[in-house]
């Protein structure tokens, strides 16, 4: 089964044997391999050939001349990818049964396939909760440097010890894993002399990320700041009322961070971190000041934030803007090649160049208005229009029907459906749970909806709680048909998706002309 699950991959060392001639070979192999695997179990050892990385150099941006401009991915054999998966597999099953992952690492949740945009929504929904409460919001943005490959063996086996109850075999083979490791590059054909590995974990490996999961796993412990972790992807965050108590708690408080880093021996690269300060108050509040180890940190007004550019008045101008670059580019593409490709093939390229971007954390910035919005509705519809080789003249709801497509209000709406039928069965981190509370929870008496479960709807007075998953979950929850609660997350995403696009039938505007027709009675009410 680990075999069949391996990606077949033009990454590979040197002189290794190739993915796909293992799968192919699998059943002459698989008596082997068990036998070594099994062995090395046994014996708490791992083998020293599968600890000989290539080192494959990233680019990021900035200079190419700089060392620290790239990021190093290590390529290990496939025969050790198996292995690892077989190690990682009950490790992580022994550290989900008995709750030891932290609530706030999102990159490491089996069964959450959007982890990365629930970590996006947990920031969101904090800072829009202190909102609607008139608190001021402090968001650090923190950059760890070369956190996977600073990684101290010692502190690590001792916390996998002492805070996880690893021990015996188990913690004899990770010490096995990590000791006496090698790495080398190739670069333009040329091979480097092996280096020995002191420190870090593999960033190309599975034990590797995971590893460095549980290495700060304990931090959220050391502050009061509400943390938000994926990976080395750190955000801090804190709310209070008053700026100037603000200020002073978020400094003693990245003061104990920085006790926490140094004793991990893990630093902060201070140029690229940054905080942001999100206030409903007009004001600016130029005279707040963070500092980090009696540095300045740089407030910034604007952040990319897996692959989002958050601002601080919660607009999200800068992130869409930049989804209106993407969508125009898409719009002379698709006139382009549209006669070249087939309509299966276009679709195709639409899931790809246009609705994964729309879709990606679309629960955090949707809800932004039609006004913000407006440029996005119009290249949507132009690219749709495109497809369907229409003139800008033509009804946009019956192409959508046609094509089977969504209109980006009904992406937004379901992406919040999906949220609600995950966090219904409990599918939802831990740090979801306060945003719902059902019905018989909250009222006494009987109500309608006693007989299935409704969520309590929690008032919000600004347009930031208006926005909230909080206000807008159980009003969307409530839309849904019960016979689709309890379905399975596939089943519940295709058959709601038919909902919207079936109402398709009963729409006579688009967006376009729906926003004409309100201009117009704008303009006859002055009349």
């Amino acid at each position: 089964m680990v075999i069949n699950n391996l990606l077949v991959s033009k990454n590979n060392r040197q002189n290794d044997i190739p993915t796909h001639i293992l799968k192919l070979c699998k059943n002459s192999l698989s008596a082997f391999l068990v036998q070594i695997f099994d062995l090395c179990i046994r014996e708490g050892t791992y083998p020293q050939s599968f600890k000989c990385a290539q080192v494959v150099p990233i680019y990021k941006g900035g200079p190419k001349d700089l060392c620290t401009n790239y990021r190093p991915i290590s390529l290990l054999s496939a025969i050790n990818k198996i292995f690892e998966k077989l190690i990682y597999s009950p490790l992580y099953t022994y550290l989900e049964q008995n709750s030891m992952l932290s609530s706030h690492q999102y990159r490491f949740r089996m069964g959450l396939s959007t982890t990365t945009t629930l970590a996006i929504y947990d920031m969101q929904e904090n800072i829009l909760e202190n909102l609607e409460k008139g608190f001021i919001t402090c968001t650090i943005f923190c950059d760890l440097s070369k956190a996977f490959d600073t990684i101290d063996h010692d502190v690590l086996l001792w916390k996998l010890d002492n805070f996880f109850g690893i021990r015996g075999l188990p913690l004899k083979l990770l010490a096995s894993y990590l000791q006496v490791r090698q790495q080398y590059t190739v670069i333009y054909g040329c091979t480097s002399a092996t280096l020995n590995i002191t420190q870090g974990v593999s960033q190309g490996s599975s034990l590797g990320p995971l590893l460095f999961a549980l290495y700060i796993n304990d931090l959220p412990s050391t502050t009061k700041l509400t943390p938000t972790l994926f990976a080395d992807d750190t955000v801090l965050s804190i709310s209070e009322s008053n700026s100037t108590e603000l200020q002073s708690i978020v400094n003693t408080e990245l003061e104990k961070v920085n006790e926490w880093l140094h004793f991990n021996k893990l630093s902060l690269n201070y140029s690229k971190t940054s905080y942001m300060i999100a206030s409903r108050k007009n004001n600016q509040l130029t005279d707040f000041n963070v500092k980090i180890n009696d540095k300045t940190i740089t407030r910034t007004t604007c952040v990319k934030y897996f692959g989002v550019f958050k601002d601080d008045k919660l607009t999200w101008s800068n992130h869409i803007a930049y989804l209106e670059n993407k969508l125009s580019r898409s719009v002379g593409l698709f006139y382009r090649i549209r006669q070249y490709l087939s309509d299966s093939a276009l679709k195709s390229l639409y899931f790809s160049f246009v609705y994964s971007h729309l879709q990606f954390a679309i629960g955090a910035w949707g809800g932004v208005g039609i006004t913000t919005l407006n440029q996005l509705y119009v290249l949507h519809n132009k690219i749709i229009r495109a497809m369907t080789y229409s003139s800008f003249r033509t009804k946009i709801t019956p192409l959508y029907k046609k094509l089977n497509l969504l209109k980006l209000d009904d992406i937004y709406s379901l992406e919040l459906s999906k949220i609600m039928h995950k966090f219904h069965p409990g599918n939802l981190p831990d740090n979801f749970n306060h945003l719902f509370t059902p019905v018989n929870q909250v009222h006494c008496h009987a109500k309608r909806s006693a007989t299935r479960v409704a969520y309590f709807w929690q008032m919000a007075h600004t347009k930031h709680g208006k926005r909230s998953l909080r206000h807008l979950g159980p009003k969307i929850w409530d839309k849904i048909d019960p016979s689709l609660h309890d379905s399975s997350q596939l089943t519940f995403k295709k058959q709601y998706r038919d909902v919207f696009i079936s109402a398709y039938d009963d729409i006579w505007y688009g967006a376009e002309t729906w926003s004409s027709l309100c201009q117009l009675y704008t303009i006859s009410s002055y009349l």
